[in-house]
């Protein structure tokens, strides 16, 4: 059964955490609180990368296949250009973890790349 963590929008401070098969918004309510799903990962080191020395992590397939995605798919296609836009990219940065999570669920990358990614 998978673990959320509830955050107010406004500020995104956490509130609370809870386990439960579904999100469940009937005490925190979707319009101001966000519920995410809490992920539990080995340390992953705290390292500045540029963006050719991260991009170089995945392989070219993978490459291809976000990119191409990104086309097609608007919450991608601003993730990347958020990607693009940061002056570094931090392993331990959430956006950059979830971004490689979702990438994993959606199939575009391998399941376990996101720590290997992460990682070096």
């Amino acid at each position: 059964m998978p673990a959320y963590i509830v955050r107010e929008k406004s500020t995104g401070v956490e509130l609370t955490r809870y386990s439960s098969a579904s999100i469940d918004p009937t005490i925190y309510p979707g319009n101001e609180y966000e519920h995410v799903i809490a992920v539990d990962l080995p340390y992953i080191p705290s390292k500045d990368l540029t963006h050719l020395e991260f991009i170089k992590r995945l392989t070219p397939q993978e490459r291809v296949a976000i990119y191409s995605a990104a086309k097609v798919n608007m919450e991608l296609y601003v993730w990347v250009e958020m990607f693009r836009m940061a002056e570094v990219v931090n392993a331990q940065d959430p956006l950059i973890l979830m971004g490689l999570l979702n990438l994993e669920a959606a199939g575009l990358l391998a399941e376990g790349r996101t720590l290997e990614i992460l990682n070096g």
